[in-house]
């Protein structure tokens, strides 16, 4: 087998890449070292649990809620390997992990059973540049994964300094932008693009794009020149003909009201998920939708960290933030009730009700679980297709 190492002047972090085959396929080992506090044997029996740390203080001083070893065991343990860490006090520690891995062929693999859709979008889009605006890594692995299917020209998870020097040196026809992120948020952004002084990139038209839309959103959108409204969960159907009405068009306001009429999302159990839906936004790849269930999964145990933090100091508009995060992804899974119980709880946060939020928190923890479950159950049917 084969080794690469990579050595960083300072805290000296060592990584280390070997291979060795076996029955037709081979056994990936990646080591990890570093030269820190190191942990104790005793810590070492229960680093891998949820929220456990080397010391009491190590958060406060290193940052870090003690997800990352569990998150990483999980990940590992799915794909048949294991992990295993050797460490010394005041030394430093020592984390290697194998998964085995089926050796390839030239034979094509892809399940894709969608092929009109992307043929379809080909045909009408190839060629358009787009930018997208996007901070939920799920969502935006899914939208430029749609996009380049069909031939568009994907520009995104760039700073907006780069962002703002690619308007200006592109010829971008369309600026999708999700409203909801955290820091500068998609309202301010597109106030900054809009009030930029070169004509090309003040005049692209935006689409704006989030799991909820408000009449108060409705008149920023408005006052900012924002052109267009997508919500989420969109279909294939419906982020096409919203690309295609607006590519060419220069600060044309489109029609709110009508989104405002939209029905709320009846609730429905909170463990119910369906998987079909998302399948098909995948253009039918099986693979594509295994890596957007892992991320969705990440996601949630990030939520789960998060609420178990700010719930000590009660930072509920950190726990709205995470709620907000959240609740796309279970869309996206056709999860209706339990994206309810988020929304509520995102709610609540808002109206500064601790204790509600609290009450919702708990049932989310004991529904969460059934609902991966079935998550779970979905997918493997579909992967057997």
């Amino acid at each position: 087998g084969n080794s690469v190492k990579f050595v960083h002047k300072g805290f000296i972090k060592l990584e280390v890449f070997s291979s060795k085959t076996f029955n037709g396929g081979c056994e990936l080992e990646f080591s990890v070292a570093d030269t820190g506090i190191g942990i104790s044997q005793e810590k070492i029996k229960t680093i891998f649990n949820s929220y456990t740390q080397a010391e009491n203080d190590t958060s406060s001083k290193y940052g870090g809620t003690g997800l990352g070893l569990t998150i990483t065991k999980e990940i590992i343990e799915k794909l048949q390997g294991n992990i295993e860490i050797d460490s010394t006090l005041d030394s430093g520690t020592t984390v290697t992990f194998r998964v085995p891995y089926p050796l390839g062929n030239n034979v094509h693999t892809s399940k894709n059973t969608n092929k009109d859709s992307t043929l379809e979008g080909k045909k009408v889009l190839a060629g358009t540049k787009i930018m997208v605006f996007e901070d939920n890594q799920m969502n935006q692995r899914l939208i430029v994964e749609q996009l380049t299917k069909w031939g568009c020209k994907v520009y995104s998870n760039l700073s907006l300094p780069k962002s703002l020097k690619t308007l200006e040196s592109k010829e971008i026809d369309l600026i999708l932008m999700d409203l909801k992120m955290p820091g500068q948020n998609g309202f301010e952004v597109s106030k900054i693009i809009r009030e930029h002084s070169n004509t090309k990139v003040n005049t692209i038209p935006i689409v704006a794009f989030s799991a909820d839309f408000t009449e108060q959103d409705s008149k920023d959108c408005k006052a900012i020149g924002i052109n267009d409204f997508l919500l989420k969960p969109y279909t294939l159907e419906q982020l096409m003909k919203t690309i295609l009405d607006n590519k060419n068009i220069k600060l044309e306001q489109a029609e709110y009201s009508a989104l405002l009429q939209k029905p709320m999302i009846e609730p429905k159990e909170t463990t119910v998920v369906d998987l079909n839906h998302l399948l098909k936004e995948c253009f039918g790849e099986i693979d594509m939708l295994n890596e957007l269930v892992k991320l969705f999964k990440l996601n949630a145990i990030e939520f789960i960290g998060n609420v178990k933090i700010h719930l000590k100091t009660e930072n509920l508009k950190e726990i709205a933030l995470s709620a907000h995060k959240l609740k796309a992804g279970f869309a996206m899974v056709k999860a209706d009730g339990m994206r309810k119980l988020i929304v509520d709880l995102e709610a609540s946060c808002k109206a500064h009700q601790p204790e509600k939020v609290k009450e919702l928190y708990e049932i989310f923890l004991t529904d969460y679980p059934l609902l991966e479950e079935n998550l779970d159950m979905d997918l493997k049917t579909l992967n057997k297709k």
